[in-house]
């Protein structure tokens, strides 16, 4: 049971519970090959597999490679143990306060060149404690469980009074509709 603050968050409580009737009716999550595909290629997944491979991929990545959601992620979301997170320097609490989520533990920009000359690129990393220890692996891919990323943006989304200019709020909507 999901609690939350805002009177209107009654639709989007029914849709994630409608959702998860759908799992217990054995709807399964499948990777998308299409997006898959993309994913290996893109600087993303590659600056990922140079400087935090194996750790587990959450947030939008995740939703999008499992065919929830359809938008591009403009950052790499990673769950990763917070000792782990040092070699990264100093993280910026950028995207999330305490309020949002007690597992943030910070952001950065990791310089990523694809070749000798071609020019560097920054990628945001965004990383999170592990909560749940509820995975999804998919060859080489580890990936949160949906469901948690959903509960989290329910959260998220709540604080900001579910209003329809909210990239979670949004998200939940499409997500949960699909």
């Amino acid at each position: 049971m999901i609690k939350t603050k805002n009177s209107n968050a009654d639709k989007v409580k029914s849709l994630f519970r409608d959702f998860q009737i759908q799992i217990l009716e054995g709807r399964k999550f499948t990777i998308n090959e299409k997006v898959h595909k993309e994913f290996i290629q893109s600087d993303q997944y590659k600056t990922y597999l140079k400087f935090a491979p194996g750790e587990i991929i959450t947030g939008s990545n995740a939703l999008k490679l499992l065919s929830l959601l359809e938008r591009d992620a403009k950052d790499i979301d990673l769950i990763i143990p917070e000792w782990k997170s040092k070699q990264f320097g100093q993280l910026q609490k950028l995207m999330y306060n305490s309020d949002d989520l007690d597992n943030y533990i910070g952001s950065t920009w990791v310089k990523y060149k694809r070749g000798i000359f071609s020019t560097t690129i920054n990628i945001q990393f965004d990383f999170f404690n592990q909560i749940d220890t509820d995975i999804l692996e998919f060859d080489n891919l580890k990936l949160e469980n949906p469901l948690n990323i959903i509960r989290r943006k329910i959260e998220i989304a709540d604080r900001l009074h579910f209003t329809n200019s909210d990239k979670h709020f949004i998200d939940l909507i499409h997500i949960l509709t699909k």
